[in-house]
């Protein structure tokens, strides 16, 4: 059976914690503005944000750049954060990179 995007429960199978990770410029921002906020609304709101979202490159949909992106407790979320860095996809997960901040939500 289909789980729809705004049903209000989580399936066994499916994280309990679901993670974002972010820059340290990503999280001084976070922290000012008070919330998590998508590629597109930041765009929106800073004509200057970043040329380009990390998605680009990782040839997302560019509808995805109106969600907050998270992850399941793995190392996908710090491939993009160090992928972003170098402005090019890298997947060594052994590659020292910048880190910034790892937010948990409780879902």
């Amino acid at each position: 059976e289909n789980h729809h995007y705004n049903e209000a429960l989580l399936r066994e199978n499916e994280p309990k914690v679901m993670i974002h990770s972010t820059t340290r410029e990503g999280w001084e921002k976070i922290k000012k503005d008070g919330c998590l906020k998508s590629w597109n609304r930041l765009k929106k709101e800073e004509s200057n944000y970043t040329k380009q979202p990390i998605g680009e490159l990782l040839r997302d949909p560019e509808g995805y750049r109106d969600y907050i992106m998270f992850s399941n407790c793995n190392v996908s979320s710090e491939i993009v954060i160090l992928s972003k860095e170098n402005n090019k996809i890298i997947m060594d997960e052994d590659k020292e990179y910048r880190t910034g901040a790892r937010l948990y939500f409780d879902i």
